[in-house]
């Protein structure tokens, strides 16, 4: 299953698809509003059996309804004749009731293939976004889902289920990023290739992903600084209003104050990493020979799945230590600091990384 990622953006897109569409990010912040309906509605009991249950559900269904799409993508110039049986016209049902091992490899290979990736890690190409993708991923999006729980339904009074709606602004900006990360990244590099008269670099793509960051950093810092300023018990969808008493006793006019609701934080936060994640993933796939393209994207996913980890162990403590404001603008320096200077080195010695690696 870990290679449904790679082996589906190379095998079953062109040059010019890959970009749309690798990843997305929400995945958990949709099970984040789920599980707290059924946990509001119908008590933790209920919530013990879906760990296991949603797998396995998952596994005989994408079993029967889930279509191959592990295969070698033949040569273009190859004649029909010569395309192999399985890539030729066959009936559109022949995929849901065709069961076969598609590797020729020998299981023997099995354990090295789950070492093998590590080694991507000597290849700066793939070592320097993934990196980048890593910080701004877990300070973006794991903080957020850690944070929304611990804080926000706290400081707000808002039950389990209120506090699953939470999660909508997140959903909503990772599905507002994914048409400019997807296809609108592909177009880009569709008018790229044009204008070097078919040429093509990987590195072209990466410019897409220094305003991911920059929206990653902004919607951190938004999210903690109003987190902080908003009053305790007082929640609205976007805004909040605060009255204050009159400065003097001269003066019998109150001040009033709007601030942000820190979910709109989120939103712009996620709306920035769905941008990074299309771009980091396309671009280590991209960037890569045919023999290594299936290593690459399972190094970002080890490096991500780490990272973001430990992430939990210390937000809290972040937070309460320094406050929601200071915290989050630590995170944030964080977050863009380290993707862009990924990014660019990127930029300025990719190709001249990948020509050694070849």
């Amino acid at each position: 299953m870990a290679n449904i990622v790679p082996d589906t953006t190379t095998s079953s897109r062109t040059e010019l698809e890959k970009g749309d569409k690798p990843e997305t990010t929400f995945r958990e912040d949709v099970a984040d509003a789920g599980m707290s309906y059924i946990l509001t509605r119908h008590g933790r009991i209920d919530l013990v059996p879906m760990p296991s249950d949603d797998p396995a559900a998952q596994f005989f269904c994408y079993l029967v309804l889930g279509p191959e799409t592990l295969f070698d993508r033949p040569d273009r110039l190859t004649p029909v004749n010569s395309t192999p049986r399985e890539m030729q016209a066959t009936p559109w049902y022949s995929p849901y009731i065709t069961f076969k091992r598609w590797s020729t490899a020998p299981w023997s290979r099995l354990p090295l293939d789950i070492v093998t990736p590590l080694a991507m890690a000597t290849r700066l190409p793939v070592l320097l976004p993934t990196l980048a993708f890593s910080v701004a991923f877990t300070y973006a999006n794991v903080l957020m889902t850690v944070e929304i729980p611990a804080l926000v339904g706290t400081k707000y009074g808002l039950n389990s289920e209120q506090v699953g709606l939470q999660f909508i602004g997140a959903i909503l900006g990772a599905l507002l990023g994914e048409p400019i990360a997807g296809y609108g990244s592909d177009r880009y590099m569709e008018w790229r290739t044009r204008r070097a008269n078919g040429g093509r670099e990987p590195e072209w793509r990466l410019p897409l992903a220094i305003p991911g960051y920059v929206l990653a950093a902004v919607g951190i810092i938004v999210f903690g600084v109003q987190l902080q300023n908003t009053p305790s018990g007082v929640w609205s969808v976007t805004v909040s209003r605060r009255t204050f008493p009159p400065v003097n006793r001269r003066s019998s006019h109150s001040i009033s104050s709007e601030s942000k609701q820190p979910i709109v934080g989120v939103a712009i936060a996620l709306f920035g990493v769905q941008i990074i994640t299309t771009v980091v993933y396309t671009y280590v796939v991209e960037s890569q020979p045919p023999a290594l393209v299936h290593n690459a994207p399972l190094l970002v996913v080890v490096f991500r799945q780490t990272f973001s980890f430990t992430g939990g162990f210390y937000f809290n403590i972040m937070f309460a230590k320094l406050g929601s404001s200071a915290a989050s603008g630590l995170l944030a320096a964080l977050a863009c600091g380290v993707g862009l200077i990924c990014t660019f080195l990127c930029l300025l010695y990719g190709k001249r990384w990948r020509m050694k690696g070849e």
